[in-house]
């Protein structure tokens, strides 16, 4: 029975004096020496309400003073809405508080809300969601309840503001993590920086907070001629130095981690794998605390320069003029800054002789080499192009045919030559020419492909004095390349002509008054251009000197017989070949 009576009067005294919650004290606007006071406050007193009691002080510690009673009876402020003007203020700061009086010792108070300044909270980080979208976050560790919404701003390139967060009659419990997200950033152009400031609940806002912060910029570059990547970026600011631990370098469309760098590198250089001419990278920017930020997502595809898919020789051959010939077939599709026609005595030092960069490249390119000695050197020949990275695409190259040729005092022409090489090609067999007056070639023989040598027999009846005999080779070949191409050709070598080898024969004994009265040599091949005899006595005296290969001495010297003796010589000509010769000796003059 006790027990019973206690439940009925403490549900009468709940009706009676209803709910009486915290007044919000929502507005405290100062304006010069005059402050403004409203609240709110969702009690159901009833009939029960007493008044309203506005404590004051000068700081938020007190103490406190009552300031003003508003009792219920007051018909100049409506239920639920609640209004006071201060007019004591100084130019200091005041604090306020407002509690609620439900009939007899139910006494709610609000939250103390001073007339300083609503001071903006700092951001935690800004990150990149896509090219047009940013997210911005931030904390309110405490409260102020002053404060009823948040502006954020962008740089662009001023400080504007792009949108709120109003909380206004929502209740948060600090700490209270906040988020804005634009969608009108353009974080894949350029670094957007964003800060924030505070609003009251009396609309008012405060300075924006100074300290802002900046999203990474990613920008992602290749230099054609390779594959490597130029990952580069802007710093985040906003953190600490100490703040800042590292940089993630994310691959794979920015999904997977490839590396991280100190917080002092903006930069990286990526090698993509073999194969891969493309991908999307992503910065991540890492603090102490555990936070990960992201950039903009930088993506690439590379076209890497290529040269002609083919380069090949089609033709070598040394020409009627002695000069070389070098035709070649080319892809003309691929990337072709200069073509270098190259030529060596051998395949390591062939270097440019002649290049083609006017661009006007055709798919079939002859050039005709003049600064040649054929009969000297087997010279090899290549042909290169160069691309716009200065890569270089050559063709399998070859080596003409350099034929040497001599004669012999038993008039035997010898004759020598290399080997015809060129890519894709095959000797067959040889034929050996001799180069008639009117550059007609006449079969001389057919040899096999692996012969480099011959001799001709030359009968000295069918010569004249001064006449060569000139030779040539072509090696017969078939061609065969790898776009399915089949011809066989004929490389020939350069002319060589072999001249008679000119010998001297002087008698040893002549009788100017016998048969043999004549002293003069027998000349193979004579030359008279170049031709000088000279006989002297034994004192050195000139005794007789002819220019001309068919006058003799006829044993006179002055006009007079010369006696009986030894005579010295000497004998010089300079043959049809070009070889100086000279014979010296002794004759006798017999009487």
């Amino acid at each position: 029975m006790k027990n019973a009576l206690i439940l009925f009067l403490l549900c009468i005294s709940a009706i009676a004096y209803g709910q009486n919650p915290e007044p919000v004290l929502q507005c405290v606007n100062k304006n010069q020496n005059i402050v403004d006071l409203e609240w709110s406050w969702n009690g159901t007193c009833g009939v029960t309400f007493s008044a309203w009691n506005i404590y004051f002080a000068d700081s938020p510690a007190g103490p406190f003073n009552l300031m003003h009673t508003i009792d219920s009876g007051n018909s100049a402020f409506p239920s639920q809405e609640r209004y006071y003007t201060d007019n004591t203020v100084g130019s200091g700061s005041r604090c306020y508080y407002i509690e609620s009086l439900c009939g007899v010792g139910s006494v709610s108070q609000s939250a103390v809300v001073c007339t300083d300044e609503t001071a903006a909270p700092d951001l935690d980080f800004v990150s990149v969601i896509d090219d047009s979208t940013v997210t911005v976050s931030w904390q309110a560790t405490q409260f102020q309840p002053k404060v009823f919404g948040f502006v954020v701003y962008r740089a662009d390139p001023g400080i504007s503001p792009i949108g709120t967060v109003d909380f206004y009659g929502t209740e948060f419990s600090p700490p209270s993590t906040f988020i804005y997200t634009d969608v009108l950033a353009s974080p894949g152009e350029q670094p957007e920086t964003y800060t924030i400031a505070a609003i009251d609940s009396c609309g008012n806002v405060s300075p924006y907070n100074l300290t802002g912060h900046t999203t990474m910029y990613l920008t992602a570059d290749n230099d054609s001629c390779d594959t490597r990547i130029f990952l580069d970026w802007t710093d985040y600011i906003g953190w600490e130095s100490d703040e800042l631990t590292e940089y993630i370098i994310y691959t794979d469309d920015g999904d997977n981690i490839f590396t991280t760098v100190p917080s002092d590198q903006t930069s990286l250089i990526y090698d993509l794998p073999p194969g891969s001419t493309s991908d999307c990278f992503r910065i991540g920017a890492a603090k102490n605390s555990g936070e990960i930020v992201t950039s903009n997502l930088a993506c690439i595809d590379i076209s890497i320069s290529q040269g002609p898919e083919y380069i090949y020789l089609t033709y070598l051959t040394v020409d009627d003029n002695n000069d070389v010939q070098v035709d070649w077939r080319l892809d003309t599709s691929g990337d072709i800054t200069e073509i270098n026609v190259q030529r060596g005595e051998s395949e390591t030092d062939a270097s440019p002789v002649h290049t083609f960069n006017d661009g006007l490249y055709t798919s079939s390119m002859s050039y005709i080499d003049t600064d040649v000695n054929p009969e000297n050197f087997a010279y090899y020949y290549d042909i290169e192009s160069l691309d716009s990275c200065r890569q270089a695409t050559t063709a399998l190259g070859g080596k003409i045919i350099s034929l040497q040729g001599s004669g012999s005092l038993d008039l035997l022409n010898k004759l020598s030559w290399n080997s015809f090489e060129m890519g894709y090609s095959t000797v067959l067999f040889q034929e050996l020419y001799r180069v008639e007056e009117d550059g007609f070639l006449s079969l001389i023989t057919t040899l096999p492909a692996n012969v480099f040598e011959f001799q001709e027999q030359i009968s000295a009846d069918a010569l004249t004095a001064g006449q060569s005999i000139c030779y040539r080779v072509g090696a017969v070949y078939d061609l065969n390349l790898p776009d399915g191409t089949s011809e066989t050709r004929t490389s020939f070598s350069n002319t060589i002509c072999v001249n008679p080898i000119s010998r001297i024969y002087a008698p040893n004994a002549f009788a100017p008054n016998g048969v043999n009265n004549i002293f003069k040599p027998v000349i193979l091949f004579p030359n008279k251009d170049n031709y000088q005899m000279t006989v002297l006595n034994r004192y050195g005296e000139v005794v007789f000197q002819s220019t001309d290969p068919d006058i003799g001495w006829d044993g006179q010297f002055k006009g007079d017989l010369a006696p009986q003796g030894v005579y010295a010589f000497i004998i010089s000509m300079r043959s049809a070949a070009g070889r100086d010769i000279e014979e010296r000796g002794s004759v006798l003059l017999i009487r």
